[in-house]
């Protein structure tokens, strides 16, 4: 999966494309939603599809339009990485995964120009959230820890932060941050990313 920066910077892309007639508002917290799972408030499966295509958007409100829509933006940028054997560019690394999204999102932040209007839209609770049996205190602190994020371009320090709101061990973190300074300085991989953004709308006109 990629991060949520990375769910944003994608969906917005294609935004004006796919979804115009939806609620800007909706669509965003609902495609960054499913993750809240990562502070153990519910299962992948609740939130996530391993099959679906774009045609079943048009059948749910603009909310869930951005959790179905949050999978197959997964499915894609993982088929991508797998087509284009993205990880045999990766130094070796149990975190290289999870390295190589953080790598993601430090790329592709300034994407968007502004991200005041993503971080405004998480001053609020939506009812579709609630509707998953999550206190309003796990969904304000998911809410408070992405605006945070939100906020700065992403770097060794910003990441720091972030991930240990998420619950990772600072040994993780050290790990992670390593392998991510080794893959910002090899080209083809930031190419590769950047490959990704530039491409994605192509993509999803498989789905």
């Amino acid at each position: 999966m990629p991060t949520q920066i990375s769910h944003i910077v994608l969906a917005n892309k294609v935004y004006t494309k796919f979804f115009s007639g939806r609620s800007r508002k909706e669509f965003f917290i609902g495609s960054i939603f499913p993750d809240i799972r990562i502070l153990k408030t519910i299962t992948r499966k609740e939130t996530h599809f391993t099959e679906i295509k774009m045609s079943e958007l048009l059948q749910v409100n603009d909310f869930i339009a951005g959790i179905k829509f949050h999978s197959i933006i997964d499915l894609l940028r993982d088929q991508y990485i797998k087509d284009n054997n993205i990880f045999a560019l990766c130094p070796k690394s149990k975190y290289r995964e999870l390295a190589l999204k953080i790598l993601e999102e430090q790329v592709l932040y300034s994407k968007i120009d502004d991200w005041s209007e993503y971080i405004s839209y998480l001053d609020d609770i939506l009812p579709g959230e609630q509707a998953f049996r999550i206190s309003d205190k796990k969904i304000k602190k998911w809410h408070t820890l992405l605006q945070q994020h939100f906020a700065k371009q992403p770097s060794q320090v910003t990441e720091v932060e972030f991930m240990s709101g998420l619950g990772y061990s600072s040994e993780v973190i050290y790990e992670i941050n390593k392998t991510v300074k080794i893959m910002l300085a090899k080209p083809e991989i930031v190419s590769s990313i950047n490959d990704l953004y530039n491409n994605f709308e192509t993509l999803i006109y498989g789905k």
